[in-house]
């Protein structure tokens, strides 16, 4: 099946899907198809039908990064473009329950890319942050309600960017990334644990000879 684009010509960026309760799923992105670029939510039922969807307007028509399930049954959409940071609030109806958007506190910028809802209660937002001319891992944990409870940038080699986290049952997140300790463009897989307060609990770098220039996309937690 396929999610008809409302106007000819017009272009769909799909950012993730998610499963929902009742059986079906929903997908988040953006599109160009109305005026303007605007985030954009599909629901479908189990068997692929369009059940609703929505488009909202966003800061600077910025794209959509990622999504996250909220336990109330709602969503929690990121979207950042040009230094800032966007996130939305919405019922499991996709009705907005709140929007905020989050300053970048440095020279060059933050990037917020992956959102993931934290153990204990909020969200942890997971990015990469450029104060000169390196780049640090950027963990910001909000509230339920959007509110910025702390934001850390860590410096924990040369140069490094998070791309991916998973939650951690007491509140805290692991979080993967990228490192290039020399600064001599050779990335390594970077990954770290932070506690519920952000504080850095342990850290490892990976490299080998198959990948000493790669990316990161996601971690997952294991069982047993």
């Amino acid at each position: 099946k396929t999610a008809q684009a409302p106007a000819p010509g017009s272009a769909e960026n799909l950012a993730q899907i998610l499963a929902t309760a009742d059986g079906g799923f929903v997908l988040f992105g953006d599109s160009t198809s109305f005026p303007g670029r605007r985030a954009w939510l599909v629901k479908l039922t189990a068997y692929g039908s369009v059940a609703w969807e929505k488009a909202y307007a966003t800061p600077d028509a910025l794209p959509v990064h990622s999504a996250c399930g909220a336990s109330d049954g709602g969503y929690l959409v990121a979207g950042g473009y040009n230094y800032s940071l966007w996130l939305m609030k919405t019922d499991s109806l996709g009705s907005v329950e709140w929007q905020r958007s989050i300053p970048n506190t440095c020279a060059h910028g933050e990037y917020g890319y992956h959102v993931y809802p934290a153990a204990d209660s909020g969200y942890f937002v997971i990015g990469y942050t450029e104060p000169a001319e390196d780049y640090d891992v950027w963990v910001i944990k909000v509230s339920d309600t959007g509110n910025v409870i702390w934001h850390i940038a860590y410096a924990l080699t040369y140069w490094e960017s998070g791309a991916c986290g998973q939650p951690t049952p007491g509140g805290g997140c692991v979080i993967a990334g990228l490192s290039d300790p020399a600064g001599q463009g050779k990335n390594q897989l970077l990954v770290f644990e932070v506690d519920a307060l952000g504080a850095v609990l342990w850290q490892k770098t990976y490299s080998t000879a198959s990948f000493t220039d790669c990316e990161v996309e996601s971690i997952w937690r294991t069982v047993g």
